[in-house]
């Protein structure tokens, strides 16, 4: 009997000891619900917080900014008002110039960023011909090829280079020659004015006589030829609103669809080549045909009419461009001293432009002829330059 009292109380404390622990712990279990409901409540009222002082900033900041745009809108207006103030003037050109000069947003764009900084490596010369039908001779001479290193920064359209010569390194003589160029290109108009002379050393590509080839006068030097030209045209774009010329060149455009466009305008020509006699023996005189009625020296103006075409053949939006433009001039030729004759100056463009991200890179290749037609003999020039260019804007 006494050890089934003592089992049955045994059991009921230990019963007792289960309920108490199950009670604790059920009231913790609440307490940590409660605790985290409390947290929950205090991140709420933090974030409604944070976000009831963000809006008053920004609401703060909105009316600052706008107050700031309508106080510049009164000034500017009263200034546009004021027909006689300088800033109606600059407001009126700008309108002008937006409409006038504005391309159709479907085909061209601009970059989003103003500036760029690009590295230029550039390579220039000269060809150079003579074809007399009396001797029938035909004599074709090159220069050396000049090597200039550039590096330009641009604002939008407006860009400042500075170009090195690098042929001493590669040791190159580059005596006498001299070359400079000023372009400038919106959407209708192109611009330009250059300068081109060499009178360094020249070397023999061919050498016919009476129809034969000399060999022994191929890759000879030739030291006594000066050839100088200046030239200035303005050219028109008769599709300014869809092509845009300075998409491959100067690269200030982005052409996002093909187009193409005829270009016309006006170019002046000056120029003059000298061949010096005293390099010749007799012998040689005799054997190229050179006599004293044989004009070598010369010196004269073209007046020409510009017309030619330009294609942008556009990839992927824009990101990859090629151009090509032929551009032939013809016009009125005034030797000094001679009767007027035929010009006929050609040019020939192949360029092509990457633009990925920020960076855009570019390759530029132009042929410039200039001839000078006579009743017996031709005389010609032609000037290759090929330029390539990387940069970035910012």
């Amino acid at each position: 009997m006494y050890f089934l009292r003592t089992s049955i109380l045994f059991l009921l404390g230990v019963a007792c000891e289960c309920c108490l622990f199950a009670q604790n712990e059920n009231n913790l279990r609440d307490d940590i619900e409660n605790r985290q409901e409390r947290i929950e409540r205090r991140f709420e009222r933090f974030q409604q917080r944070r976000d009831s002082i963000n809006e008053r900033l920004q609401s703060r900041r909105d009316t600052i900014i706008n107050l700031a745009k309508i106080k510049r809108d009164s000034i500017l207006q009263k200034a546009v008002q004021d027909t006689t103030s300088f800033h109606h003037k600059v407001y009126q050109f700008s309108q002008w110039y937006k409409e006038k000069f504005a391309y159709d947003p479907d085909f061209v764009s601009r970059p989003e960023k103003k500036f760029a900084l690009t590295l230029h490596n550039e390579a220039i010369f000269d060809l150079n011909a003579f074809q007399n039908e009396e001797y029938n001779t035909d004599i074709q001479m090159r220069s050396t090829v000049r090597y200039k290193l550039g590096l330009s920064l641009a604002y939008r359209s407006l860009s400042l280079s500075y170009y090195s010569t690098v042929n001493d390194l590669l040791d190159i003589d580059l005596d006498g020659v001299l070359t400079s160029n000023v372009t400038l290109s919106t959407s209708r108009f192109i611009a330009q004015v250059s300068y081109f002379s060499d009178d360094g050393v020249r070397f023999f590509n061919s050498v016919k006589i009476n129809g034969k080839k000399k060999k022994d006068l191929t890759s000879s030097r030739f030291n006594g030829y000066e050839f100088h030209v200046l030239n200035a045209q303005v050219d028109y774009i008769f599709n300014h609103r869809r092509y845009a010329h300075s998409a491959t060149h100067s690269r200030a455009r982005i052409q996002k669809r093909s187009q193409g466009s005829f270009i016309g305008g006006f170019s002046y020509n000056r120029q003059s080549t000298f061949v010096d006699r005293s390099v010749f023996s007799e012998e040689e005189k005799q054997f190229l045909g050179i006599d004293q009625n044989t004009k070598l020296n010369m010196r004269f103006h073209d007046f020409c009419v510009d017309f030619g075409y330009g294609y942008n053949l556009s990839f992927w939006n824009g990101i990859f461009t090629t151009n090509f433009t032929l551009l032939p001039r013809i016009g009125i030729k005034y030797p000094e001293g001679e009767h007027v004759r035929l010009a006929f100056d050609p040019t020939a463009d192949i360029a092509m432009a990457y633009n990925h991200n920020d960076w855009t890179i570019g390759l530029r290749m132009q042929a410039r002829a200039y001839t000078d037609l006579q009743e017996k003999q031709l005389m010609s020039n032609t000037v290759f330059d090929v330029l390539f260019s990387v940069g970035r804007r910012f």
